[in-house]
């Protein structure tokens, strides 16, 4: 059983293109995924402060964790966000329009009425189904 925390979580997303991880959609993730029994049977949620090498790339202000402006380099963010490739598999393969609905819950009973600026544009393009399943290309060896 793999044991998962925060910081993977969070890599994870980062890592699948969402721009910015916001409180909203980390909480809804882990609910979504703490419901799933093959989440259940494979992983173990046990949670450990964030490390500073994650913080020496993804800032945080209280909200949204966000990659630095001058840390974006992919081969930097796959060796300092220490993801879970088992974890990144997972979530890869998840519908995330049932985890921005309930996103989209937390943020009406919360009453947020000013919540554009937590919705990134890969959140906008699931919500507006635009999403394109990216498929492994084959290639044949001759």
């Amino acid at each position: 059983m793999e044991k998962i925390n925060t910081e993977n979580i969070i890599a994870s997303l980062i890592l699948m293109d969402f721009e910015f991880v916001d409180v909203l959609l980390y909480t809804s993730t882990l609910a979504t995924i703490s419901k799933d029994e093959e989440f259940r049977r494979n992983f173990e949620f046990q949670d450990k402060e964030i490390s500073e090498d994650f913080f020496d790339i993804v800032g945080f202000n209280g909200v949204i964790f966000k990659i630095k402006e001058d840390c974006n380099i992919p081969i930097l963010l796959e060796f300092k966000l220490h993801p879970n490739k088992k974890l990144l598999e997972y979530l890869k393969s998840i519908d995330f329009k049932d985890v921005l609905d309930n996103k989209m819950k937390l943020i009406r009973n919360c009453n947020i009425e000013d919540f554009g600026y937590l919705i990134s544009n890969k959140e906008r393009e699931i919500l507006d189904n635009k999403e394109v399943k990216k498929e492994k290309i084959k290639i044949n060896r001759k």
